[in-house]
């Protein structure tokens, strides 16, 4: 049985038929002398033909190789029309969506930069979709539904892309009036208040009351929700006290009366990421939303 012809042989093929010399032609095309005469027995072999000959100083076209001369020639073409270059990405002109997967810390925190950019930089034709970050969030990088995941994101499989924006510590929030914090934020008020617990599925914030227990670290929990969204406007209004990330302290603190305080004890940074699948590593759009991202993160979302 023929062994199949690839493009590669059939680009030598039009380029020794124009050079009519296999070292030139392998020069030309960047590969070795050897090469080049491996793609020449593979032609002959599929033809069934010595296709050029030499005559004189020039490998000299047989009939059978001007007669698929024509044909190798138009299926080159073809091919090469057909499969244009990556285009160039222009943000001004676009009007591509892009579906972000996001917890709803980000939500508060990045988007309205985000917004603000494409407003000031005229890319306005651009969109986005916000899916919450989950357990699903890794199938749905993987099948297109989400392009880009941000936030602390833990155990991602290896066929993912990841990129490190910044790292933050957890703080305790209380409110402004809270009558027993005034000046400062000690152990005894961690074990003796009451606190308001945020548990979200599918990122590293879900396990921090096993960091926390880890760390011999037990609270009273009165209240718990699915989400941080909530948590400024309780705190505000009561003497519950949250720990919540450091980026999304100074979100609060600008928006309700809230104060953050360093914890009197030691957990580990929050690490906050992006993360793409790599299909999309190349995209130029999407390279262009990560590089903004990864710009705007370290200007308004580091605490």
């Amino acid at each position: 049985m023929r062994e199949e012809l690839d493009f590669k042989a059939l680009r030598f093929f039009t380029t020794l038929y124009r050079l009519g010399n296999v070292s030139l032609a392998a020069d030309t095309l960047r590969i070795s002398q050897p090469t080049g005469s491996q793609l020449l027995k593979k032609l002959r072999d599929y033809f069934d033909d010595p296709l050029f000959v030499r005559i004189g100083q020039r490998m000299t076209p047989t009939p059978r190789a001007d007669n698929v001369a024509q044909t190798v020639f138009a299926i080159l073409q073809l091919v090469d029309n057909a499969l244009p270059d990556n285009p160039e990405f222009i943000p001004q002109a676009s009007t591509r969506n892009f579906t972000l997967g996001l917890t709803d810390i980000s939500q508060m925190t990045l988007l309205p930069p985000l917004q603000a950019h494409l407003r000031q930089s005229g890319a306005e034709g651009i969109t986005f979709s916000v899916l919450n970050i989950d357990d699903q969030t890794p199938a749905a990088l993987e099948s297109g539904k989400c392009d880009l995941a941000i936030g602390y994101l833990v155990d991602m499989p290896d066929n993912f892309y990841q990129q490190r924006l910044f790292n933050q510590l957890y703080v305790c929030l209380a409110a402004k009036n809270h009558p027993r914090i005034r000046s400062t934020f000690t152990a005894e008020h961690w074990h003796s208040e009451k606190h308001l617990a945020i548990h979200v599925d599918g990122t590293g914030h879900g396990d921090i009351d096993k960091l926390l227990t880890t760390h011999s670290l037990p609270r009273h929990t009165a209240i718990t929700l699915p989400s941080f969204l909530g948590a400024g406007e309780i705190v505000s209004g009561s003497e519950l006290i949250a720990v919540v990330p450091g980026q999304l302290a100074r979100h609060i603190v600008s928006h309700y009366a809230c104060r953050c305080w360093p914890l009197p004890f030691t957990l580990p940074e929050i690490v906050i990421r992006q993360v793409w699948h790599q299909r999309l590593h190349r995209d130029r759009g999407h390279i262009w939303l990560r590089t903004l991202i990864a710009r705007l993160a370290t200007e308004n979302c580091k605490p």
